[in-house]
């Protein structure tokens, strides 16, 4: 009756109907339950149980041994993003028997990434892909069961129909039930066909999230906790400079929380061109971002001391004091932060190579120097001041224009720096200044330039210039 677990089934009446479910499999009988086959119309209780032990013998115990699920994983393929370093967070890519979700706002890249990965699944595994081949379809199971070159299923997006059929708090109880059958369903496929599950999701604002400094911080995944407990891999997307995204990888089964960067060009998703981590033997992040460079070397974490060790032995109790006051990270110990853009940043910076220093260098000069070098910045661009100079003050009612803001600043500072907006570029999350160097950075004098970056504020409409909360209150004269 039954020739494999994943042969296709004989043209027989009872198959046929099966075959009208979805049902194309032996492994697809034993993943649907009796209920579910009872809803198959002309199907009965005694057709479905004379069906239903008729694939537990083939298929044995529905246990399996460590061994078996080692073998199993074996078969598990990645698909690559296009992107070395988005990659080297993943494992890889985009691994098959599982599904893999991607969320962040517009212009994030997620279609991209879906262009990018159907192409790159046709591509042989030496060059990141599965061998597999590229077809629009609508009926996914009968063409998986038919065709075994199948190596990836994209779903762009996975909640735009849901949000357009089902609206209001009425219809959530139903949607996310819909929803929760169609996550099924794709999950069984995935384990029964071994590919790769691709979601592209859309955001939201959290009304209940505090204004922060990184970009995207309000923002949340739709769906609710059905699409998050469904997904195994999620990666939240979010706009850098110019065409620079960051991904940062959320959920895991089997990666630690991590960020890489990743670009946008005429072939999609690519690696940013600019370097980073340049000296590994000053590699003082414990959480690398990204965790692999273009070239494939990977960066370790670091697990030495605290870097703020590194400015007490200089006696710089003043310096540490004013960073931890407003160098202050969101999520991790301060210090892990300001190792990050030490390692990432500094060590980029020929006038911070420890050459640079001669014979007279002390051990860690650099990295006090660095952090002296930024907070002698931030005090030349007192960004709140400028613009409240000018009677723009953040206000949760006024709302601004992008020509505003750019003429308040260049006419205190000789040039329009790069202003970033979140939410369609209509709220301001951070501003960018740009410099000539006269000198070292250790001790030399800026001169502003205008930034050569796009802004990603709306050119046109209203720009909010939200009020801070009470407990991110900080007052910076000092």
């Amino acid at each position: 009756m039954f020739t494999s677990p994943s042969s296709s089934l004989k043209s027989r009446p009872h198959f046929l109907l099966l075959k009208s479910a979805a049902i194309n499999t032996v492994f697809g009988v034993s993943m649907t339950t009796r209920r579910q086959m009872l809803k198959i119309k002309g199907m009965s209780e005694a057709k479905v149980e004379k069906i239903k032990e008729a694939a537990s013998k083939i298929l044995g115990s529905s246990f399996a041994t460590g061994v078996e699920v080692q073998d199993k994983r074996k078969r598990v393929h990645a698909i690559s993003t296009g992107s070395k370093s988005v990659d080297g967070i993943l494992g890889g890519g985009i691994m098959s028997q599982s599904i893999s979700e991607v969320y962040g706002e517009f212009r994030t890249g997620k279609t991209q990434l879906a262009h990018t990965m159907s192409v790159v699944a046709q591509l042989p595994p030496e060059l990141g892909g599965a061998s597999g081949k590229m077809e629009l379809i609508n009926e996914c199971s009968m063409r998986f069961a038919e065709d075994k070159d199948f190596r990836l299923l994209i779903v762009d997006s996975i909640m735009a129909l849901f949000r357009v059929d089902y609206s209001g708090r009425g219809e959530l109880s139903e949607r996310q039930q819909k929803l929760a059958q169609m996550l099924s369903k794709l999950t069984k496929l995935s384990e029964e066909y071994n590919i790769a599950i691709l979601l592209t999701n859309q955001v939201q604002s959290d009304p209940g999230a505090t204004m922060t400094f990184v970009a995207g911080g309000a923002l949340k995944p739709i769906g609710g906790h059905i699409l998050s407990h469904a997904s195994a891999t999620r990666l939240f997307l979010r706009k850098g400079r110019a065409e620079e995204r960051v991904a940062k990888l959320v959920d895991s089964p089997d990666r630690p929380e991590s960020e890489a960067s990743y670009k946008l060009d005429e072939g999609g998703w690519a690696d940013v061109s600019y370097e980073s981590y340049c000296d590994l033997s000053r590699q003082y992040d414990p959480k690398p971002s990204p965790a692999q460079l273009p070239d494939g070397t990977v960066v370790p974490p670091y697990t030495g001391p605290g870097i703020d060790t590194f400015i007490k032995e200089f006696g710089r109790e003043d310096l540490l004091e004013y960073m931890n006051h407003y160098w202050v990270s969101q999520g991790s110990p301060n210090a892990d932060f300001w190792g990050h853009e030490f390692s990432k940043h500094a060590t980029c910076t020929s006038t911070f190579d420890i050459a640079c220093y001669g014979p007279g260098y002390r051990k860690n000069q650099d990295v006090v120097n660095y952090f002296d070098a930024a907070i002698r910045a931030f005090h030349q661009y007192p960004t709140f001041d400028m613009l409240a100079a000018a009677g723009i003050v953040p206000s949760n009612a006024t709302a601004y224009t992008l020509t505003q803001f750019q003429t308040a600043i260049e006419s205190q500072t000789g040039g329009i720096p790069y202003f970033g907006c979140s939410n369609n570029g209509t709220v301001l999350t951070e501003v960018w200044y740009f410099s000539h160097v006269f000198g070292t950075e250790q001790y030399g004098t800026y001169k502003t330039v205008a930034s050569t970056t796009k802004s990603s504020c709306s050119a046109t409409g209203a720009i909010r210039y939200l009020e801070r909360t009470p407990s991110s209150e900080r007052e910076v004269r000092k």
